[in-house]
């Protein structure tokens, strides 16, 4: 989210979420707040596809895809090599390594559009830099 005076432009969000009813209410949910949903993929290929064409701001991450326990090797790759804030979201937080593999921190659910203004207030214009 950046401004130019009085202008605030939305996040661009990127969802990994391979349940797609889960996505779709998240992303609901999501441009129901002004957010921009740059889209929606279900597995590590299409998540680091859209990172390099759609150069999101945020990265919603579930932990478990299904190709199995891939949500941290992804955060990694996203926050390493596409410079990308990375939050997990997730109903299984044991799974979640000591280090949290690059990714900001984790949202435990079930969500509700309460969490997504927290993340606003959290981060705001502070995390963003001129270089993206």
């Amino acid at each position: 989210m950046k401004t130019d005076g009085e202008t605030i432009e939305p996040l661009k969000i990127l969802i990994v979420e391979d349940e797609i009813l889960l996505a779709m209410d998240l992303e609901w949910q999501l441009t129901t707040l002004g957010q921009e949903v740059v889209g929606i993929a279900p597995d590590a290929k299409q998540a680091l596809d859209l990172a390099s064409t759609a150069s999101p701001d945020l990265v919603l991450l579930d932990l478990n895809l299904r190709e199995g326990l891939s949500g941290p090797q992804i955060a990694w790759r996203l926050a390493h090599d596409h410079a990308a804030l990375v939050v997990f979201v997730t109903g299984s937080p044991e799974h979640i390594p000591a280090d949290y593999a690059g990714a900001l921190g984790a949202i435990f659910g079930p969500l509700w559009g309460s969490w997504w203004g927290a993340i606003g207030l959290l981060y705001g214009d502070s995390w963003r830099t001129d270089s993206r």
